[in-house]
């Protein structure tokens, strides 16, 4: 089931690159382990085998960068995230490399 946020969802102004891989999700009620399937400058889609909840802070770690953001929306075991701040070309580009 959707949250009132996905109503309100605004059209997506950045070009997010559809990826598969793995991150850290940190929130107040822990850690959890989430697959990021797409990713931009200002956002992230993300889900897990646990739940989320929406409308809460949270610190997404994918090395070498950590994000804060914002649970915008959640549905079933997916979350859309909004950076509090525009990540830099070169720190989205380091989550790519492969050293």
């Amino acid at each position: 089931m959707a949250t009132a946020a996905q109503e309100i969802r605004p059209p997506r102004t950045n070009n997010r690159k559809r990826v598969l891989m793995t991150g850290t999700l940190v929130s107040a009620d822990g850690n959890q382990r989430v697959r990021i399937h797409d990713i931009s400058a200002t956002g992230a889609h993300v889900s897990s085998d646990g739940s989320m909840k929406a409308k809460v802070d949270v610190l997404l770690k994918k090395l070498p960068v950590s994000a804060a953001a914002w649970v915008a929306w959640t549905e079933d075991k997916s979350a859309g995230l909004k950076f509090y701040r525009e990540l830099a070309e070169d720190e989205l580009a380091s989550i790519f490399r492969r050293d």
